[in-house]
């Protein structure tokens, strides 16, 4: 039990091992073996500070993951929860035992539930205004931005390494020639074999852009599968406009693409009704604007997501054309 403990707190493990560590857990004359499981972790553990609140939220999200409730942790929170004091001065492996027992919590109160919801398709739900973490089975690192949407099959990284998204996300890709790790978006698909890259595919938005920071990415029409792919290089975004399908590529600083994922808000040439796209999302707000022309001026900008909104829309109004009033969750822009 203390070898399969350890392979699920790594989340590999099969069906069946997961059925054992159920039983484990439901077992109501579990407590004492089950402290003297996570003893004999705890004992063999560096005592190495952890003080890492990637490493934190990378452990937090994937309990709630495994237990089928939405990340709640945020790049955005400044001060220290509870849990979060508790991780820090432990070591990284006595910090992941917190798993099984909160796991172990999970299946105590929903013990009737069929097993099929924790062997269903994978899905990770980002809430406007959050940020997360997540580790996927192949060793591929995922950031996801405010209000998107992962999801992958349990095939993943033993017959294919297909994930499905909606929204935008930071991908880190663990290189396996044999299993090329595809993307799928409604409009495009990014087919890479180890790489760094990010896609931005919020259905509200008018393109799809994917921006590629190394190694190489092939991109194909979804809709028109006899279209041939096309290869993007280092410092190259794409830019998929949805009403009329043109694919566009440009030069640009790739890094810029992936500050949000440090709480930056980086508006880098960008038109002002894609950049209220953002703030929506980021501050959980409705944004109208009363004017086309508003909605097709461009913007350069940096801002830190832990600025006041007022403060932010302040500078992206000085010495234009328009204003902004706000009414309690809703702002309007309108000419001056």
């Amino acid at each position: 039990m203390k070898d399969l403990i350890l392979k699920f707190c790594k989340g590999n493990y099969s069906k069946e091992e997961f059925q054992r560590i159920k039983a484990f857990f439901q077992d109501k004359e579990l407590t004492d073996s089950l402290e003297e499981h996570l003893q004999s972790h705890w004992d063999e553990c560096e005592y190495s500070s952890v003080g890492d609140e990637a490493e934190f939220e990378r452990i937090l999200n994937h309990v709630l993951q495994v237990v089928n409730v939405e990340p709640k942790t945020s790049l955005k929170i400044e001060q220290p929860t509870f849990a979060k004091r508790f991780f820090i001065g432990f070591s990284r492996v006595a910090a992941v035992l917190l798993i099984p027992l909160l796991v172990s919590l999970f299946f105590i109160f929903h013990h009737n539930q069929p097993d099929t919801t924790l062997f269903a398709d994978n899905v990770v739900k980002v809430s406007r205004g959050v940020v997360s973490y997540l580790h996927l089975p192949d060793g591929t690192q995922v950031w996801l931005n405010s209000g998107s949407r992962l999801t992958y099959d349990n095939t993943f990284n033993k017959d294919n390494r297909n994930v499905a998204l909606e929204g935008e996300a930071y991908f880190e890709v663990t290189k396996n020639p044999k299993k090329p790790f595809i993307v799928h978006g409604k409009e495009m698909a990014v087919k890479v074999l180890g790489t760094k890259f990010d896609v931005k595919s919020y259905n509200e938005d008018a393109s799809v852009v994917v921006t590629l920071l190394e190694g190489s990415v092939h991109l194909s029409d979804v809709n028109n599968p006899s279209s041939s792919s096309l290869l993007l290089k280092p410092n190259e975004r794409a830019t998929f406009t949805k009403e009329n399908s043109k694919l566009t590529i440009n030069k640009v600083n790739a890094k810029n693409a992936c500050e949000w994922i440090h709480g930056n808000l980086v508006f880098d040439d960008e038109e002002f009704g894609q950049i209220v796209r953002c703030l929506e999302r980021e501050f959980n707000i409705t944004i109208k604007v009363q004017d086309k022309e508003i909605d097709q001026l461009r913007f350069y900008g940096r801002f830190k997501n832990t600025q006041p909104l007022e403060e932010i829309l302040n500078v992206m109004t000085a010495n234009q054309k328009f204003h902004y009033n706000q009414k309690e969750n809703v702002i309007t822009f309108s000419k001056n």
